[in-house]
């Protein structure tokens, strides 16, 4: 089929991050322009639909696949009007309150209704699926979910909404695929497409030089286990469960250290409440024990991964398909993982990591900390094998490009 034949089609990403992606710009929007690329190499028409951001004018990239509402004086009138209205007024009329995000995603219609797409693949919300399907009614449109607890994220409301007009839909986890089907009845099709490792190759050499020459930099003895934590601070991800194992760990003789990747000004809904429990108990309780890096770019995180033990995965209420979990994995680091989520359709016990209990975080941790470094080598070679077999480029791009193709007609 010529190229003029294929489909059009329109990405549009709900998240507020540029595509292509910049130095801070998360996993999504890597995997997303990775895509959209793929598509382009196959010959379709495609266009991506992101946040505008001023870096992207000194950034060399296609500009005819990769559009970017700009935010004009009309815009900024928009913005200072809509803030002046009541939250349930814009909760009736948008679904959501956050007026940048309102106007982000009127900017994306805008231009999504000039490209007149035949296939709209909506990423990350419901209510830009919604907005866009309103909008281009001839269109057919796929929903990519990209978490765990679909009913609970979405709500049935919006569950009904998909099942009438979606012509498909795509999730990172297997569970979103499950809850749909066990609830609701329909004919679209569906595919779970695990994210990837984007990450350029090390040397083992490479590798082992960062490792040492940043364990030197904090004074972390070579044989000490080092346990890495990369995200928000937020007591959702059990961060104070974790620090209180580590010190219950070294008060019993261990050398146990903590590795943490992350800045709370970065964070869009910082809770400094809890940021301030977690240093006030290192303070008291992991003098030189655990070590700050503060943020780091998707460029530097190879250093990060190469320098821990372990990597934690310690969400309590939801998981997708983690992007820090499968690089950890990638470079050898085994990974703790709470048992729910995409985190158990990853984490094998024994094999590549260890899943734990929800309601018991700290003294699980205590306990596999504590009782399983003589298999380590195993579960390290494990976690790469994993990868290798599960979770590269090309195979999450040739499961895209089958799926796609299935409205390529």
């Amino acid at each position: 089929m010529s190229k003029i034949d294929k489909i059009k089609i329109l990405i549009a990403s709900g998240s507020r991050h540029s595509i292509p992606p910049l130095k801070h710009s998360p996993g999504v929007a890597r995997i997303i322009e990775t895509f959209a690329l793929a598509l382009s190499k196959e010959g379709f028409d495609v266009k991506v639909i992101s946040q505008y951001h001023p870096l992207l004018d000194k950034k060399d990239y296609n500009q005819k696949i990769f559009l970017h509402p700009k935010i004009t004086l009309k815009t900024e009138l928009e913005i200072q009007f809509l803030r002046k209205l009541p939250y349930r007024g814009l909760k009736k009329k948008y679904g959501f309150t956050q007026v940048d995000r309102i106007v982000y995603y009127k900017g994306l219609v805008k231009l999504a209704k000039k490209e007149k797409p035949d296939l709209v693949i909506s990423f990350m919300h419901m209510e830009l699926f919604k907005m866009l399907h309103k909008a281009l009614p001839q269109s057919q449109h796929i929903y990519f979910f990209r978490s765990t607890n679909l009913k609970q994220r979405i709500g049935l409301a919006n569950m009904d909404y998909l099942v009438k007009h979606s012509a498909g839909f795509l999730a990172n986890t297997q569970s979103p695929i499950k809850e749909l089907k066990a609830s609701k009845t329909f004919n679209f099709p569906t595919k779970t497409i695990y994210n990837a490792i984007l990450h350029k190759k090390r040397s083992e050499n490479e590798l082992l030089k960062v490792r040492n020459e940043l364990r030197a930099h904090f004074n972390i003895h070579q044989e000490a286990q080092v346990i890495g934590f990369a995200g928000r601070f937020s007591e959702e991800k059990s961060l104070l469960e974790l620090f209180k194992a580590v010190a219950a760990l070294n008060k019993n003789g261990g050398d146990y250290h903590l590795l943490i990747a992350g800045d709370i000004n970065n964070e869009k809904t910082p809770n400094r409440e809890y940021y301030n429990t977690l240093k006030s108990f290192e303070a008291e309780n992991l003098t030189h024990k655990t070590h700050w890096l503060g943020w780091v770019t998707h460029k530097d995180l190879w250093k990060f991964y190469s320098s821990i033990d372990y990597g934690v995965v310690l969400s309590k209420y939801s998981e997708g398909n983690s992007m820090f979990l499968l690089e950890s994995l990638y470079y050898g680091k085994p990974v703790i993982a709470t048992e729910i989520g995409g985190n158990a359709e990853v984490i094998r016990n024994n094999y590549n990591g260890y899943l734990i209990d929800v309601a018991d975080i700290e003294n699980e941790l205590i306990r596999v900390l504590k009782n399983n470094h003589k298999n380590y080598k195993d579960l390290s070679l494990n976690a790469k094998k994993y990868i290798d077999e599960n979770h590269t480029k090309g195979i999450m791009i040739q499961q895209f490009l089958d799926y796609i193709k299935k409205f390529d007609h």
